[in-house]
């Protein structure tokens, strides 16, 4: 009998964040500045109405060019496929 360890995660690394360490990160990249600008209530509920639309656009243009997308990636990568194989 080997002495052979099965386990699923063999060579994996767990990350872990450490949170004192990311709270540092973040307050160096993005320091605190006094603004002198006000954002009103309404300016919350359009940047969620913003990026639904854009959520929902990106979705009608998948939709109505999708074919054309695949096609394009599919012909892509079938020609490097044959260029390959010569």
């Amino acid at each position: 009998m080997s002495n052979v360890n099965c386990s699923p995660n063999l060579g994996k690394k767990k990350w872990r964040i450490n949170s004192p360490l990311l709270i540092l990160v973040l307050l160096i990249l993005f320091p605190f500045s006094y603004t002198h600008a006000y954002l009103d209530p309404g300016t919350g509920s359009y940047i969620i109405q913003v990026l639904i639309g854009l959520v929902f656009g990106a979705g009608y243009a998948l939709k109505v060019y999708g074919h054309r997308i695949v096609k394009f990636f599919s012909n892509l990568f079938s020609k490097k496929k044959k260029s390959k194989s010569k």
